[in-house]
């Protein structure tokens, strides 16, 4: 690595956001297999909730692509769905 004051300073900050990002999408991986477990059409459509919340916050920051968050959305739909359908 390079000995100048500001290379190092950008590379303390990209290890911080980087811990910071991988802490997010750590939250949303565990909440979608939440979804995925949930019993219950009412619990599974709060869930639903509060992950779009998730994935529309990680998407204003950068952590996300708008259309990846629109797949996972569309894709959790789905199988909230499907549960309510087999009900």
């Amino acid at each position: 690595m390079a000995e100048h004051k500001s290379v190092k300073k950008r590379h303390k900050q990209s290890v911080k956001a980087n811990l910071a990002n991988r802490a997010i999408k750590s939250t949303i991986k565990s909440k979608t297999k939440a979804l995925a477990e949930a019993e219950g059409v009412p619990e599974g459509a709060k869930k639903l909730t509060e992950l779009t919340s998730l994935l529309d916050k990680a998407v204003k920051r950068n952590i996300l692509h708008k259309k990846t968050a629109s797949r996972k959305k569309s894709r959790l739909a789905k199988i909230l769905n499907k549960k309510a359908a087999a009900k």
